[in-house]
């Protein structure tokens, strides 16, 4: 893109965004683990079900860090990334909520969801979003 993408998520930079990404990504790190020797051990029916959720967060990390470090080199494919990363963290929220048993797990579940994987879906798909309109309004030579 040669010319340096200017934010246009707000009072956000880019580098600051990217931090935020690869601070999350590194803070999912610990609770993949919790996941694999707690979440293993429910009364489920389900066969791996630890290892389904570790997989998903798993996949969560990775495209927070793809993404960061994509905006951090001014790539336009930034915004597919984010896209990706935006879709993880929306499903994420979605099956924790509804695979939650009632209680406290549910309580939990709803607490993630809207301190944690809903604001953090919002944030990367306002990425994309600025990303793709970014790139679109170069000049043709220059995409």
């Amino acid at each position: 893109m040669g010319k340096r993408m200017q934010s246009e998520l707000g009072v956000l930079s880019v580098r600051r965004i990217s931090n935020v990404l690869l601070f999350c990504a590194i803070s999912l790190i610990p609770w993949i683990f919790f996941l694999g020797i707690f979440q293993g051990s429910g009364t489920y029916v389900i066969r791996r079900w630890g290892l389904a959720w570790m997989g998903l967060d798993v996949m969560e990390v990775l495209a927070l860090v793809i993404t960061a470090a994509l905006l951090r080199r001014r790539s336009i494919f930034a915004s597919p990334a984010a896209a990706v990363s935006s879709t993880l963290f929306f499903t994420d929220a979605w099956f924790d909520v509804v695979t939650a048993k009632s209680g406290g797990d549910y309580a939990e579940a709803l607490l993630l969801m809207c301190v944690a994987e809903i604001p953090l879906a919002g944030l990367c798909l306002a990425v994309s979003v600025g990303v793709t309109s970014r790139f679109a309004q170069l000049p043709r030579a220059d995409r």
